[in-house]
């Protein structure tokens, strides 16, 4: 392999480390938070408070997407170095 098909291929694993790292933090973020004091923020009139509670109330919906995100970018950063290597 030449030089830049070895930097490309580690971009890519690097981002996709990235993105999986960020999907896997929304997911420990959403499944932590505390919803007493997100209800307590939200009854004191914090519209950001009352988003997250409004998305919370559906709680598959950005749980599945995180999930969905950390797969895809695991796989993606699996097979860029699997095929790197193998070449």
């Amino acid at each position: 392999m030449s030089g830049a098909t070895w930097e490309s291929t580690a971009i890519i694993a690097v981002v996709a480390l990235v993105f999986s790292a960020f999907f896997s933090g929304c997911e420990t973020g959403l499944m932590s938070v505390s919803r007493a004091r997100l209800r307590q923020r939200s009854d004191a009139g914090s519209r950001r408070a009352r988003e997250l509670d409004s998305m919370l109330g559906r709680i598959e919906n950005p749980i599945l997407t995180c999930l969905i995100g950390t797969n895809l970018f695991n796989v993606l950063g699996s097979a860029v170095v699997t095929a790197a290597l193998a070449a």
